[in-house]
């Protein structure tokens, strides 16, 4: 059966339960973390479409905590790793010379460096809205084309080395790229593949535009974009 402890959950037979059970264990509590340990890091890597037997690494965890607005509840060890801070264990005694009466703590210094990467604003009442014929702007973001970049492509689910605008569909003006919204991340082979025959491209991996939605959908459930008002 299941019993669990400060830390976690371990499975003990009826025997050790009852003789255990509000108990203290230093093997007990190790184990049950372990377990929770092994969960946690096996659901970011099934939720993060991470192979079967990878290695979560530090940077992976972070973002993964900080798209699910989790990095707060990241244990101060990590995140003083994380920012290239020394991490102080509780209790520790410092000397009245080591101490910076301005020196943020780790979760403050956390907290001022997550921002969206791309945060919008919505103005019904621009200029264009009350012409007849406005003239376009075209929208760039750079943050959000490099976040793009870095996301599995969307054509064989390896690290992508593109942004890639969505081409033949009539998004973008004359002789111009659509914005920098409408981008999918690429490897330099499927984006090859897909200016060489686009029809036949996108009928193994969907239209470009679905892609842009699945992107788009991605960027919005992590946290990338936001508001105006999260700036």
């Amino acid at each position: 059966m299941q019993s669990r402890r400060a830390r976690g959950v371990v499975s003990l037979c009826w025997t050790h339960d009852n003789e255990y059970h509000g108990k203290e264990s230093v093997k007990l509590d190790a184990a049950a973390l372990s377990n929770t340990t092994e969960f946690v890091t096996e659901a970011i890597r099934e939720r993060s479409r991470l192979s079967v037997g990878h290695q979560l690494t530090l940077p992976e965890l972070c973002w993964w905590a900080t798209s699910k607005g989790l990095a707060a509840q990241l244990p101060e060890e990590i995140i003083c790793e994380a920012l290239g801070m020394k991490y102080q264990p509780p209790g520790t005694q410092l000397k009245e010379s080591d101490i910076n009466p301005s020196e943020q703590e780790p979760r403050e210094v956390m907290a001022s460096n997550i921002k969206p990467v791309l945060a919008l604003a919505v103005d019904p009442e621009t200029p264009e809205s009350f012409m007849l014929r406005p003239k376009r702007r075209r929208y760039e973001n750079t943050k959000y084309t490099q976040w793009v970049k870095r996301q599995p492509c969307c054509g064989c689910g390896n690290g992508s080395d593109d942004p890639h605008h969505i081409t033949g569909n009539g998004f973008g003006g004359m002789a111009t790229k659509a914005h920098d919204l409408f981008v999918i991340p690429l490897c330099r082979r499927c984006h090859d593949s897909l200016h060489a025959d686009t029809p036949a491209w996108e009928e193994e991996h969907g239209t470009q535009e679905f892609l842009v939605l699945k992107t788009l959908d991605r960027a919005l459930a992590m946290g990338v974009i936001a508001t105006g008002k999260q700036k």
